[in-house]
């Protein structure tokens, strides 16, 4: 298996993001219902999961370019 496609298939929950992120899940899952914030999965009932290069994409398509 290569690395990219290694990277391609981690997954985060939204505890996980919402601790990379420093917020609430529950904030999460107000932007889940407003189709806001990166991609996710629905695994199963009431579980979700997201893709780490979704992440990862949603991240840089939201820097602002100042530093």
């Amino acid at each position: 298996m290569t690395q990219e496609s290694k990277r391609s298939r981690e997954m985060m929950t939204t505890t996980d993001l919402a601790n990379r992120w420093k917020m609430s899940g529950y904030t999460l899952r107000k932007w889940r219902m407003r189709d806001i914030g990166p991609a996710y999965i629905k695994v199963g009932k009431g579980l979700i999961r997201y893709r780490v290069e979704d992440v990862e994409s949603y991240e840089d398509s939201r820097e602002s370019g100042m530093n």
